[in-house]
């Protein structure tokens, strides 16, 4: 699997099948990076973490994407998932919120990507009932989210 190494979304990436193919990405003129081709359910999860403490993290798999903006995602309590978001907060010393990327195949989870951002989904973590933003500024300090299906429209895009 490739991918652009300064690229967003999923914009540029490919899979290498056949010697062919790694020409073709070498002489693009793009620079990119390559990784195991991960399989199983992709997941996206948002991981609070405050004063390098780590708080909750919030798996969601998409169902509904346009561009690469998530607009249905299935927001699930997998312990799996959670306590991967944990150990990696503390194993490297990760001091603020992130949101990192995998795929769940089985009983592990795969981490093919972290951002130390917020990610672009985490409207879906706020309607769950997670707000990072309102713990973050000592508003609230409950940080129990609930299961489900949640839609939003993102960034101007339409349902149809």
């Amino acid at each position: 699997f490739v991918k652009p190494r300064y690229g967003s979304g999923s914009k540029g990436i490919g899979v290498v099948k056949q010697t062919e193919d790694v020409a073709y990405f070498l002489n693009s003129g793009i620079e990119y990076v390559a990784q195991e081709l991960l399989r199983g359910q992709h997941y996206s999860v948002d991981v609070l973490v405050h004063q390098k403490k780590f708080i909750t993290a919030v798996p969601r798999a998409d169902i509904r994407v346009k561009g690469s903006e998530p607009i249905t995602v299935r927001i699930e309590k997998n312990e799996i998932i959670m306590e991967c978001a944990k150990q990696v907060t503390e194993r490297l010393g990760i001091k603020s919120t992130f949101n990192l990327e995998g795929f769940l195949n089985g009983s592990a989870f795969f981490i093919n990507e972290i951002n130390v951002r917020f990610g672009s989904g985490i409207i879906f973590s706020y309607l769950a009932g997670a707000n990072f933003p309102a713990y973050l500024l000592g508003i609230e300090t409950a940080m129990a989210f609930r299961e489900g299906v949640f839609t939003t429209i993102s960034r101007g895009f339409e349902l149809k």
